[in-house]
């Protein structure tokens, strides 16, 4: 016996909230956070640099890892959007 059943999709439309009144404390912080770690990063290029011009070998990392963290930071927000 051959039996046939019809599914129907259920459209559900589910949206994300915060809890009421996290969402702008919570969208601060997080721009708090995103702004403290571009100043980090720029303050990392600018003492790597610093160190590379009084020959220290150590400050070309330093400087490589401030300009791909400025580079990470700079493409979060694309990054973001995307997914």
């Amino acid at each position: 016996m051959l039996m046939t059943a019809e599914v129907s999709a259920i459209n559900v439309n589910i949206q994300p909230q915060s809890p009421p009144g996290l969402g702008q404390k919570l969208e601060t912080l997080l721009g708090w956070i995103y702004y403290i770690a571009i100043l980090m990063a720029v303050a990392g290029a600018i003492v790597g640099g610093a160190m590379l011009w009084t020959g220290r070998d150590q400050g070309k990392y330093l400087l490589a890892l401030a300009l791909i963290s400025l580079a990470v930071l700079a493409a979060l927000p694309t990054l973001i959007q995307a997914i």
